[in-house]
């Protein structure tokens, strides 16, 4: 990914030399970490830090509404459909930032890559994808792995289009891992289980969870000025952690994000989550249906209705147990 990353830099040093953008957000490789972090580039100088490789993972448009006018954004193609996404919501304006498309090769999971590495994974100083591998280059040399074994599960049956709707696109298209989904065996036992199987699985999984939050604040969706779960004047949500106040919380915010048909997949909600809780297989089984019902995806189209902002007289109401009109 050398040749993405020189281009990507040459570009930013244009934009900000030409003052096309005071800012260019894209990713940097930090040391002892797996994953490049976000960068905010203001001069030539930062630009010489940008990177574009397996390792660039977080999804850049939760700092959208924060950003200023014109600043210039790194999107991979799943990343753009959030910025399309808040662009339907009215949150920012479509012609509010230059987006830099990457023809992304698919990232990494972090819990794959210290399983498979260890501790030397503290010493990643470079990640390339070549053809069905990953390469990392460590402190004692380059190791190869398979791609399935150390990339993101949503990454390896990516269905997501490259970029489009970008003034820039940098790198060229590179073939997915072929895999079958690898979450539809579960999402198909799931939908086949009595509610309470259904309510014994997501007990168990959510009666872990920690109300740390990182699912909420990752979340490209997520943007309230104040969140539900913060009141205290009144409290709807008390703050410590129980199984009852965790399962209102997940189902809050679920509701909100992929039950309203807001979720674009983006997996960010289950990468950050401490205790494992599989939040993406949560996430699908709310947003498959709205596909189902009304043959929707979110951040698809900038123009778009939301299904649940609308209303239309020829819905569905099958969930409802009536038949369509």
């Amino acid at each position: 990914m050398a040749g993405a990353t020189e281009e990507l830099r040459a570009k930013a040093k244009e934009l900000l030399a030409g003052g096309e953008t005071t800012v260019v957000l894209g990713y940097e490789r930090v040391p002892g970490f797996v994953y490049a972090r976000p960068l905010f580039a203001r001069s030539a100088e930062q630009a010489e830090r940008l990177i574009l490789d397996p390792g660039c993972v977080a999804d850049l448009s939760t700092y959208a509404l924060a950003l200023p006018e014109k600043a210039a954004v790194v999107v991979k193609g799943c990343h753009l459909r959030s910025m399309v996404g808040l662009m339907q919501e009215k949150q920012i304006a479509p012609d509010k930032f230059l987006l830099i498309g990457w023809n992304c090769p698919g990232v990494i999971s972090e819990r794959k890559v210290r399983h498979r590495l260890g501790e030397r994974a503290d010493y990643i100083t470079a990640v390339k994808r070549e053809a069905e591998a990953v390469v990392f280059t460590l402190a004692a040399g380059e190791e190869s792995v398979p791609a399935r074994e150390v990339m993101s599960a949503h990454c390896l049956n990516c269905v997501v289009e490259q970029p489009e709707r970008c003034a820039f696109v940098i790198g060229e298209p590179y073939a997915p891992v072929a895999e079958e989904d690898p979450i539809a065996e579960e999402l198909k036992r799931l939908r086949a289980a009595s509610p309470e199987e259904r309510r014994a699985f997501w007990e168990g999984h959510i009666s872990r969870c920690i109300r740390c939050y990182a699912c909420r604040e990752v979340c490209p969706a997520c943007y309230c000025q104040e969140c539900i779960i913060d009141s205290t004047r009144p409290v709807w949500v008390p703050r410590a952690p129980s199984l009852e106040d965790n399962l209102l919380f997940h189902q809050i915010r679920s509701l909100h994000v992929a039950g309203y048909g807001r979720c674009t997949d983006c997996g960010e909600c289950e990468r950050v989550c401490p205790v494992n809780i599989p939040l993406r297989l949560l996430m699908r089984l709310l947003s498959d249906r709205i596909r189902e019902l009304y043959q929707y995806e979110h951040g698809r189209d900038p123009e778009a209705p939301v299904p649940m902002q609308v209303y239309d007289a020829g819905d569905s109401e099958a969930h409802m147990g009536r038949p369509k009109r």
